[in-house]
C-alpha cells in the first residue's frame, strides 16, 4: 500500500510525525517517571510540530478560490458537460468499458494538443492539455500524474513563463 500524506496530518504509512517523535523521545530517555515524559513531549514538538510551522505556505493555498476551483472541482459535475463523458450523465462511477473509452478519447485529446503545440497554436494547445489533465483524473491518481508530468515537461522545454496568477502569488511568498 502507498505512503498516504494529508494535509491535516503528515504521516509516515500509518504513523504521523508526532507518534514517532514521541516513540524516539521514550527510546532515548529511560523511564524516570514525569522527567521522561516531560521530555519525550519536549522532543514531539519540536520534531513533530516545528517543521510544520516553519515550512512555507503551498502555492494553491495562495491562490484565491476563483482561480484554483474550476481546475480542482469533479469534472462529472461540470455544467455544461464535457463531450467525452457519457451522456445523459450516470449516477454512478463510470464502467470499466466507460473508462476505457475515456482513456481512448483523452489520448485523442492528448495527440490534438501535440499538433496544436506543433503548429504554434500555444493558447489552444494548453486549453487541450488542461481539458485533458482535469478528466485524466477520473481515470486514477497515476494517470493524471503522468499527464500531468507530461505535459510539464512539454512547456518547460518550451521556456514560456508562469501564469500571472502564480506570478503573483509566488512574489508574494518569497517576501
Amino acid at each position: 500500500m502507498p505512503r498516504q500524506f494529508s494535509i491535516d496530518q503528515v504521516s509516515v504509512g500509518q504513523f504521523s510525525v508526532g507518534q514517532v517523535a514521541i516513540s524516539l523521545g521514550r527510546r532515548l530517555v529511560k523511564p524516570a517517571g514525569a522527567l521522561s515524559v516531560a521530555i519525550s513531549v519536549a522532543i514531539a514538538l519540536v520534531f513533530g510540530v516545528a517543521p510544520l510551522a516553519l515550512a512555507p505556505v503551498a502555492l494553491a493555498q495562495v491562490l484565491c478560490p476563483e482561480l484554483r476551483f474550476p481546475f480542482l472541482a469533479d469534472p462529472l459535475q461540470d455544467q455544461p458537460r464535457d463531450p467525452l463523458l457519457p451522456n445523459p450523465p450516470v449516477q454512478r462511477p463510470l464502467s470499466p468499458l466507460e473508462l476505457h473509452d475515456l482513456e481512448q478519447d483523452l489520448d485523442q485529446l492528448a495527440l490534438e494538443a501535440a499538433a496544436l503545440d506543433q503548429a504554434g497554436e500555444l493558447a489552444d494547445a494548453r486549453q487541450l492539455w488542461r481539458r485533458e489533465i482535469r478528466l485524466r483524473r477520473l481515470l486514477g491518481i497515476e494517470p493524471e500524474l503522468a499527464a500531468i508530468d507530461r505535459v510539464g515537461r512539454g512547456l518547460r522545454s518550451h521556456r514560456h513563463p508562469r501564469p500571472p496568477a502564480l506570478h503573483r502569488a509566488a512574489r508574494r511568498n518569497s517576501r
